[in-house]
C-alpha cells in the first residue's frame, strides 16, 4: 500500500494528497495498515472485525477497526483509522476515533451474542448500502474476526470451511449455532484469553483459514489462494 501511495505521489507520506493522487482502500486496509505500523514500533495491536453502529441510523455496517494496547489505562482501545476529519464531520461523529466505544462498535462476538439474544434484528447487521445482511453474514464475521486474532488478517469478502455453506445459502443451519455462539463467547470480551481461542482455531476442522477460499472481489464469486493473491488486499490503483 505505501509503495501504490508512494508510486502516485512521491512526497513524504504525511504530505496531504489529493484525492485523486490518494489510493482507494477499504475499511481493512485502514486498520491493517495502522496495525502494521503499531507493530512495527513494538506496541500490541490487533484487527478487529465487526459492526459500526454510527455510518446509518439503527443499522450495523460490516467494518474493520484496530485494536491498541494502551499501557497507561492497561486497557485495550479500539481506533477507526478510517475516521479522519471529513468523515467526522460527514457523519457526525461524537466520539474520539482514536477510542471508539465498544456500544458504537461491537466486535463479531458482540454482534452475534446480540442477534442471538433477541436484543438486536440480524437483518440490520451487514455490508452498509447493500443487501448482504442476516445471520449468515454475522457468522463469517465471527470466523474472519477469530482468524484476525490469529494473526491471519483476510478480507470483508472471504469464506472458508463452513462459512462458505452461510454465504452460499444464506442460512446458518440449527447444528452450527451451538458452536458458533462458543466461538463468539471466546471474542466478545475486551481482552479475550488467547489460550481458549487458539485451541479451537487450530484443533477444529474448517475453523483455520485453508490455501483455497472462496472470496468475492468486485462481487464476483471465486476460488482464490489467498497467500499468493496479496494484493488484492487494497481495492483500487
Amino acid at each position: 500500500m505505501l509503495a501504490r501511495i508512494l508510486a502516485r505521489q512521491d512526497t513524504p507520506l504525511d504530505t496531504p494528497r489529493a484525492p485523486q493522487q490518494r489510493l482507494v482502500c477499504s475499511c481493512r486496509d485502514y486498520a491493517l495498515l495502522l496495525t502494521a505500523l503499531l507493530r512495527q514500533q513494538g506496541r500490541p495491536a490487533r484487527l478487529r472485525v465487526g459492526f459500526a453502529a454510527y455510518f446509518e441510523q439503527g443499522f450495523y455496517a460490516d467494518h474493520w477497526v484496530c485494536e491498541h494496547w494502551d499501557p497507561t489505562e492497561a486497557r485495550w482501545r479500539l481506533i477507526d483509522a478510517e475516521l479522519g476529519p471529513d468523515q467526522v464531520r460527514r457523519f457526525a461523529i461524537d466520539f474520539d476515533p482514536t477510542d471508539v466505544p465498544r456500544d458504537r462498535f461491537l466486535v463479531s462476538g458482540a454482534a452475534w451474542r446480540l442477534c442471538r439474544s433477541g436484543g438486536a434484528d440480524p437483518g440490520r447487521f451487514g455490508a452498509f448500502g447493500t443487501p448482504v445482511r442476516g445471520l449468515w453474514f454475522a457468522a463469517g464475521s465471527l470466523l474472519r474476526d477469530l482468524a484476525a486474532l490469529n494473526k491471519v488478517e483476510m478480507l470483508p469478502w472471504d469464506y472458508w470451511g463452513p462459512a462458505v455453506d452461510f454465504c452460499l445459502t444464506g442460512e446458518v443451519e440449527a447444528a452450527a449455532l451451538p458452536w458458533l455462539d462458543s466461538l463468539a463467547e471466546l471474542t466478545a470480551a475486551a481482552d479475550p484469553d488467547f489460550d481458549r481461542l487458539r485451541s479451537p482455531y487450530l484443533e477444529s476442522d474448517g475453523l483455520a483459514v485453508p490455501e483455497r477460499i472462496l472470496s468475492y472481489p468486485n462481487g464476483r464469486e471465486t476460488r482464490v489462494d489467498w497467500r499468493q493473491a496479496l494484493s488484492r488486499s487494497f481495492c483500487g490503483s
